[in-house]
């Protein structure tokens, strides 16, 4: 997966990036982190198989989202288990 996105620093520069990852918990968290270093994200796309999904840049304020992430992913399985094990 990509992640494709732009900021804007303290000096107005605004610089575009692309990262590659295989953790999307991790790219979450590294990418909010680039907020607590005075960059704002105003672009901010997840691209899979020539895909494009645009992500909300103020989801990503400095806050770690891996533990809400995992608290999700644990609630949908869960509910799968859920749903298979029904007469």
């Amino acid at each position: 997966m990509l992640f494709e996105f732009s900021t804007i620093n303290k000096y107005t520069q605004i610089r575009n990036f692309s990262w590659w990852f295989t953790n999307l918990e991790f790219a979450f968290d590294a990418v909010s982190l680039l907020t607590l270093k005075g960059n704002q994200i105003i672009k901010i796309e997840l691209v899979d198989d020539n895909q494009r999904i645009q992500l909300p840049p103020e989801a990503f304020d400095g806050r770690s989202m891996s533990n809400h992430l995992k608290s999700l992913e644990n609630e949908w399985v869960e509910l799968l288990n859920v749903s298979i094990n029904m007469p």
